[in-house]
């Protein structure tokens, strides 16, 4: 079944490569729903590892578009390619943006995007404290993918045991979560700091996702070595 699955995305990368040149023009359509139709398949292209350079001149016009999804998966898709060609400074401005569905689809894809870079970790603190919720869960993940990329992201700590008393259910998650994801890669530096709140919520919090991602790293904590 594996083998199948990964024949079939391997069919599906290609054909999405394929029809890229096809897609790109409709970025610039003046029918709404063909340009956030257009954004998204360049979105979900990017997403695959695929190079996005024929779209990267259109996509920055539709982060402002009168459509909220468009400007969403512009963002997405933009991220992507920004962080393939290494252009950090215009990913930052990105993270840093008035409009909450860009800050949202730049932290979503820094999720998956490879490379990172160690100018991330200061924008991603800030999100870390957005006033939406769904950016902040989001910035929690991205930030536990930076490790695994090679960013040390312990000046982040802090704000990340800060989120596992968030009044959010879903980026408590978020945050116990990455706690946990450090401590299967036996990060004991990023979860130490984070042993009293993660015992307290593995007990109380009223979330019992939360709850099991805290009890995974208070046993791993205390079964070490």
């Amino acid at each position: 079944m594996t083998h199948w699955k990964g024949v079939l995305d391997f069919f599906i990368t290609q054909r999405m490569r394929q029809d890229l040149p096809d897609v790109v023009p409709h970025l610039s359509s003046t029918d709404p729903a063909e340009r956030r139709e257009a954004a998204t398949r360049v979105a979900e292209a990017a997403q695959r590892g695929i190079d996005v350079t024929a779209a990267a001149s259109p996509l920055p016009a539709l982060l402002s578009d009168a459509d909220p999804d468009t400007r969403g998966q512009a963002g997405r898709a933009l991220t992507y390619h920004l962080a393939r060609v290494g252009d950090w400074p215009r990913v930052r401005e990105i993270l840093a943006a008035t409009d909450v569905r860009l800050r949202l689809a730049a932290s979503e894809a820094l999720i998956r995007a490879e490379p990172a870079d160690a100018s991330l970790v200061q924008p991603l603190g800030v999100l870390l404290q957005d006033g939406d919720a769904e950016v902040r869960k989001t910035a929690a993940i991205a930030v536990a993918t930076l490790p695994r990329k090679g960013i040390d992201a312990t000046s982040l700590l802090a704000r990340m045991i800060e989120l596992l008393a968030d009044a959010d259910a879903a980026v408590r998650r978020s945050a116990a979560f990455a706690f946990s994801m450090w401590s299967k890669r036996g990060l004991r530096d990023y979860c130490s700091p984070a042993l009293p709140a993660l015992r307290s919520i593995a007990e109380h919090d009223d979330n019992e996702a939360v709850r099991q991602f805290a009890a995974q790293v208070v046993a791993a904590a205390e079964g070490a070595p």
